[in-house]
């Protein structure tokens, strides 16, 4: 039997337990999302793909109040639209539920600093992706210096791919 036929077998095993219920285990998760990874990077030509540590912790951190299909169709995005082979935390697309609690109010300058961090973390990350995580080009392409695109990483702890959480 090919590893490949294997893997099918397992995940037809487990299947039936967990379509119907919540993914509750964060093994299962990881287990889960790994075959899905690695099946849909296959079926679309992708090679070997890898989760970061953050898009890893955002899949465990989710409470998938859905069955298996949904981490599925969330995994199967993510292998399609990922621009590198990597799969970046921004990359995840975790679907939000419409919730009747109040909205939490922040202050203007609160507000405004969100704005600011997203806009700095997507604009480095999608920089530094652009030149192969080369940072003196990265900050060339910027017209920044080197230091202030360090200093953007450390403040966010973006982490360069060889510091990538690839083993599942």
């Amino acid at each position: 039997m090919s590893l490949h036929s294997y893997s099918r077998c397992w995940l037809h095993l487990i299947w039936g337990t967990l379509r119907r219920e919540k993914l509750l285990h964060s093994k299962a998760r990881i287990q889960v999302a790994g075959y899905f990874l690695d099946t849909f990077a296959e079926n679309n030509n992708r090679g070997k793909m890898y989760l970061s540590k953050r898009a890893m912790n955002s899949l465990l951190s989710y409470h998938w109040p859905g069955n298996i299909r949904e981490l599925k169709n969330v995994i199967e995005k993510a292998v399609i639209f990922s621009p590198t082979n990597i799969i970046h935390e921004q990359d995840i697309s975790i679907p939000v539920k419409a919730s009747r609690a109040p909205i939490v109010t922040v202050n203007f300058h609160q507000a405004k600093q969100n704005v600011i961090e997203k806009f700095e973390k997507e604009f480095v990350i999608g920089l530094l992706e652009r030149n192969e995580w080369n940072i003196s080009k990265a900050a060339n392409e910027a017209e920044k210096d080197r230091r202030s695109i360090q200093r953007i990483l450390r403040k966010y702890h973006i982490e360069s791919p060889n510091q990538i959480f690839a083993d599942r």
